[in-house]
């Protein structure tokens, strides 16, 4: 059996901002240096977590339940016939936390990373979305586990002995640099690796005793979720599952079958984006990154292609 966990909260909530304005004000009086991953992207949603939702049941049918963990909020669309019809529970942050109430509220989504494993009767196996990953496709339970071992998109870091042959490759060949890889941190000194793998923005196949194993050990866990906002004296815990697993022979390295679109992006490769999701099979997943921040009509062509995709017989 395999779940789904997604994690979202409503950052335009009045209650919500007013929260975090205070908690934000508390910390960063504090510091001497503002504190960075702060702007309101990082919680506004819009019309994401109704795709991720409603593209899981279309896509991946051998999903079991969805737990939606939010901070004490519920999106207005999911009525409890909703909820039912797509076998979604949801799960406040202060059931993840029990027994770490000290460190709530929390806005710091790598602190909810480290406690998801804590979700009452979640699945050994379990694929973690954020809410602006959407599967495009069918897929299949072999796409992202195999047996007991998760399947992580991404690459390993590469290793250029003449940068400057690298540069002029690029720029003979004009091929634009792939991005939509998350950067490393903490994990690299925890695990003494020089060469680590970069994951993709993409589901990311959790297993939970592995789960387990790598962060309820010597307090590492309540070291990882002290910070209310993000902070780099922390480990990314995807990517210390994914390059611990394949270190020990627990994970494979997956298919790049992903796509991500972000709004720095300029419209004419956001637009071209779009267009090899539809024209390519092999994409599977699209993850498309502060969507509150692109112009009113490239929200329009992104809901689109996801209609299209939630629409296909």
């Amino acid at each position: 059996m395999v779940d789904a966990v997604i994690t979202w909260v409503d950052g335009a909530d009045p209650a919500h901002r007013a929260k975090r304005v205070r908690w934000l004000a508390k910390v960063q009086g504090r510091e001497a240096k503002p504190r960075p991953g702060t702007a309101d992207t990082r919680w506004d949603s819009r019309f994401e977590l109704y795709y991720c939702i409603r593209l899981i049941r279309r896509n991946a049918p051998w999903i079991q339940r969805i737990f939606l963990v939010t901070d004490d909020q519920r999106p207005d669309w999911l009525t409890d016939q909703e909820a039912q019809r797509n076998n979604v529970v949801l799960v406040d942050h202060k059931t993840i936390f029990a027994g770490h109430e000290h460190v709530l509220p929390t806005f710091n989504s790598t602190a909810i990373d480290t406690v998801l494993h804590r979700i009452p009767g979640l699945s050994e196996r379990y694929l973690y979305f954020n809410d602006d990953v959407f599967l495009l496709r069918p897929t299949r339970e072999q796409d992202y586990f195999d047996g007991e071992h998760g399947r992580w998109r991404g690459r390993f870091q590469k290793r250029y002995t003449v940068k400057k042959l690298v540069q002029l490759l690029r720029w003979l060949t004009r091929t634009p640099k792939r991005d939509g890889y998350v950067g490393v941190r903490k994990e690299q000194t925890i695990l003494g690796q020089k060469r680590m793998f970069i994951m993709a923005h993409a589901p990311y196949p959790f297993v939970r005793s592995l789960t387990r194993e790598l962060i309820e050990l010597d307090g590492r866990l309540e070291r990882n979720i002290v910070h209310r906002f993000r902070h780099w004296d922390t480990f990314c815990v995807p990517s210390l599952l994914a390059n611990y697993g394949l270190m020990q022979g627990r994970a494979r390295k997956g298919p790049n079958d992903w796509e991500y679109i972000h709004a720095h992006h300029t419209e004419d490769e956001i637009l071209r984006r779009l267009e090899r999701c539809r024209r390519d099979e092999k994409i599977k997943s699209l993850c498309v990154q502060s969507l509150d921040m692109m112009p009113d009509n490239l929200q329009t062509q992104i809901e689109m292609l996801l209609r299209e995709c939630l629409q296909k017989a």
